[in-house]
């Protein structure tokens, strides 16, 4: 089937202890029983060797340069192709006590396991391409401080039947990474660092810089139904010329809705809910002007009214925050609605319910 995309590989550092990782022809493989053959085939930059029984099921190959003091729990890992026995026997040995764990069984099939040199646990055994498949186990030794090899083989008791290895890898820890090659010594994969440049978005608003021919410079109101997660200054909508001069709906505390006009710096009306102003859940909230005539009100209730005041002028309408202000709505805006003349309180009432 079609190769799924699965995520980003991150690894952590790790190191193969394999000398000659990618022969199995080298002499830093070495026979116990059976028999070696180029098998004329590469893989991936390794070099395939068939081994083959010469009549028991033990006979197998090790590489000598891992046979070293394990540690605590180990992975290893074999790159090979079924051959003509169609089975496969991994044996992890101490080769101080003369034990060894054991996996084998029938290619891809459910394997078995013995346990006398340590606990034994098939991590995968899985296809990766042209017939090669990587077979990885954890192995904890029950004495890691003892010697131990890693051997594999057809597990047949037919002489001349074969499986082909590639290579191998042997680290310390719970689980398997790619592979590292190595020749003359062990190397070392440093771990995988992913980073990307920093992007920054910028705050969701929406302007309208053409007030004409609606807008009325006397009298209106302004309506807004929305919820906001911020906790302080969360510009829902603003009528205005620059940083000074504006009418404005905003919530700007945890319980505080407010109405504010401003003239040149200087606050003409604040009509201000500062106990149930909360907009954490959808609200509706609206307020009226004209020259010396104010009033904001919040989910139907009259937050405030002011009797002193003048209009400012203004040429744009900013929706969900401006960059003349700084701080976005940080929610969702429902409905906004604007009206050329001053709505009456019950009006507004009637609007916010």
């Amino acid at each position: 089937g079609a190769l799924k995309y699965i995520g980003l590989l991150v690894e952590a550092a790790a190191t193969n202890r394999v000398l000659y990782s990618n022969d199995p022809g080298n002499t830093n493989w070495v026979l116990t029983g059976g028999s070696r053959v180029p098998a004329g085939e590469t893989w991936n930059g390794m070099v395939g060797q068939n081994i083959g029984s010469t009549g028991a099921n033990w006979h197998r190959i090790r590489n000598i340069s891992s046979i070293t003091s394990a540690a605590a729990t180990e992975v290893v890992t074999f790159y090979y192709k079924t051959g003509t026995s169609g089975r496969i026997r991994v044996s992890c040995r101490n080769e101080t006590a003369v034990t060894e764990s054991n996996v084998y069984g029938v290619i891809g099939g459910t394997y078995s396991t013995t346990s006398a040199a340590g606990i034994v646990t098939v991590l995968r055994d899985v296809p990766l391409s042209s017939g090669v498949r990587a077979i990885s186990i954890r192995f904890v030794p029950t004495t890691p401080t003892e010697l131990h090899s890693f051997n594999i083989g057809p597990d047949s008791n037919t002489s001349g039947e074969t499986i082909t290895i590639f290579g191998s890898q042997l680290e310390a820890g719970e689980n398997y990474t790619s592979h590292i090659s190595t020749t003359t010594s062990q190397v070392t994969r440093a771990a995988d660092v992913t980073s990307s440049p920093q992007v920054s978005r910028s705050a969701d608003s929406a302007r309208v810089s053409n007030l004409s021919p609606w807008y009325n410079a006397m009298e209106g109101a302004l309506f807004v139904e929305a919820s906001t997660v911020s906790k302080s200054n969360a510009y829902l909508a603003i009528l205005a010329l620059d940083g000074s001069n504006y009418i404005m709906l905003r919530q700007d505390d945890t319980t505080e809705a407010d109405f504010i006009f401003a003239v040149d710096g200087t606050a003409q009306a604040v009509l201000r809910e500062a106990a149930t102003g909360s907009l954490a859940a959808p609200s509706k909230v609206a307020g009226a002007y004209k020259f010396n005539d104010f009033a904001g009100v919040l989910k139907g209730a009259i937050m405030a009214a002011d009797v002193t005041g003048v209009v400012p002028s203004v040429t744009y309408l900013g929706v969900g925050g401006t960059s003349s202000f700084g701080a976005p709505a940080n929610g969702h805006i429902r409905a906004i609605r604007y009206y050329p003349k001053r709505l009456t309180n019950t009006q507004l009432q009637a609007l916010t319910v």
